[in-house]
Formats: C-alpha cells, sequence, structure tokens
C-alpha cells in the first residue's frame, strides 16, 4: 500500500451520529455558561437599583427631617403677640399653608424675617405627586419641584407631645416620616431589578 493511499484512509470524516452528539454538549454547555451570565446580570442589577433606591431615600428623608426639625423658628418670640395679634403653627397643610396637613402632604413655616407674622416667603411645602416628591421653598420657586421620583409610598403622622396621633396642628410635637422608594429607571427587562427600599424617621419640632 502507498503512503498516498494510507493518507487518504486516514483522512476519515465525522459521521452524522458524531455530530449529533457535539452538537448537543455544545448546547449543554452554552446554556450553562448563560443561565450563569444572567444569574450574573441579576444580582448587579439588583445590587445597583437597591443602592440607587436607597440613595434617594437617604436624601429626600434627610432634607425633610432638618426643616422638620427647624419648624417654627421666630427669633423674636412674637407668634400671637399684640399688637399683631396672628398666631401660626410650625406645621400646617397644603399650600398655600393653611389647615390640617395629610399623609401625603405638609407645610413648614418660619418667621425667618422676625416680624412675628407668616408671610408666603416663609413656607416649604412637601406633597407627593403620583411618584414624585415635590418640594416648594416659596421664596424661590414659582411652582413645585421634583425632588425624587420613583416614590411607592409615602406618609407623615403627625403626634402630640405623649407620642399620641393628632390632627390639631397647635398640637404637633413631632412628625413620623415613612417612604418607600424605587429607582427611577430599570434597565432592560429584569423585574428583579425593580427592589423597593422604605426607611422611616422620626421627627422632633425643636421650636415648640
Amino acid at each position: 500500500m502507498s503512503v498516498l493511499s494510507r493518507t487518504l484512509r486516514d483522512r476519515r470524516g465525522f459521521t452524522l451520529a458524531e455530530l449529533l452528539v457535539v452538537c448537543a454538549v455544545a448546547g449543554l454547555v452554552l446554556s450553562g455558561t448563560s443561565m450563569v451570565l444572567i444569574q450574573g446580570n441579576q444580582i448587579y442589577l439588583v445590587g445597583s437599583s437597591q443602592i440607587e433606591a436607597q440613595q434617594a431615600a437617604r436624601a429626600a428623608l434627610q432634607r425633610m427631617a432638618q426643616e422638620i426639625q427647624a419648624a417654627g423658628y421666630d427669633p423674636q418670640g412674637l407668634a400671637g403677640q399684640a399688637p399683631l395679634a396672628c398666631p401660626w403653627n410650625p406645621i400646617v397643610g397644603a399650600s398655600p399653608g393653611f389647615g390640617v396637613p395629610t399623609a401625603t402632604s405638609l407645610t413648614i413655616q418660619n418667621d425667618n424675617n422676625g416680624l412675628g407674622c407668616i408671610i408666603a416667603a416663609e413656607r416649604v411645602w412637601y406633597n407627593l405627586s403620583g411618584t414624585n416628591l415635590q418640594r416648594q421653598d416659596f421664596s424661590v420657586d414659582a411652582a413645585p419641584q421634583t425632588f425624587i421620583g420613583g416614590v411607592q409610598a409615602l406618609t407623615f403622622a403627625y403626634l402630640d407631645i405623649n407620642g399620641n396621633p393628632t390632627t390639631n396642628t397647635a398640637l404637633i410635637r413631632s412628625v413620623d416620616i415613612a417612604l418607600t422608594t424605587q429607582p427611577e429607571r430599570v434597565a432592560g427587562i429584569w423585574q428583579a431589578g425593580r427592589v423597593s427600599v422604605t426607611m422611616r424617621d422620626r421627627v422632633r419640632l425643636r421650636n415648640r
């Protein structure tokens, strides 16, 4: 047998059955690799979404807590005093500052000019509109501004000096805040990225 004949005989191909087996094994390997990648992407998305929601909730809660704590600033102690006789409360209802505050809206009042009465520019209004937490500082804002988006729930609860719920604005001594947020944008189709974060705080009014 010549060298050429032996070489040609050794160049045999694969059978159809062998090709099918190879394709099946490759499919299993690729399927396992894809699952690992998908799970990794989901874990990353959950983690990044949770961080985004936490940062938004923390920033909003901190800002609200600071302003609620300082509510009722009255440098001259003139609220309700003669001859002005215009009493006012640190926490009141919806814009422009009248009525009873609600579970999703309140107005903070401060006598910044020290004249004893509250004017429109001395109010800050917080309100939940859809999924947007809005804030309006009447001294600078012509309309409510979106503070953070992705808000799923906001609850203000008003307590008297004994920690009991009250709707009397003259008796409010502290405010409980519960805020639930989600990321404003969730990339791709992964529903696992739609995590929500809830933060709570109780704020004591230091000027009452």
